[in-house]
């Protein structure tokens, strides 16, 4: 699904609305993708029918987009961690 959506942000021939929506799914996935790598296992879930394991996010996560593409991938983050602090970091480039 990546590589569709990547496809249509490349395209020359792709619309605002449709960039918008690629970029904004492909950016769920990558955050999803990301905060599944950073998860850690955890014991003794209550659940209404039993106890059961599952995972969890480190207390201390924060994000951090360079200034400039990134920042369109900041609320696809924000959405899954809503209690995480953001700080920008902007880069020149000298070209």
């Amino acid at each position: 699904m990546k590589e569709i959506l990547l496809s249509v942000l490349r395209d020359k021939n792709t619309g605002i609305a449709d960039f918008r929506r690629a970029s904004d799914q492909l950016a769920h996935l990558v955050s999803a993708d990301t905060l599944a790598k950073l998860g850690t296992s955890v014991d003794g879930i209550e659940t209404p029918v039993g106890t059961a394991g599952g995972f969890s996010l480190p207390g201390d996560v924060m994000f951090v987009p360079i200034v400039r593409a990134a920042l369109a991938m900041l609320p696809a983050f924000i959405n899954m961690v809503p209690a995480a602090p953001v700080a920008f970091l902007g880069i020149e480039r000298n070209e």
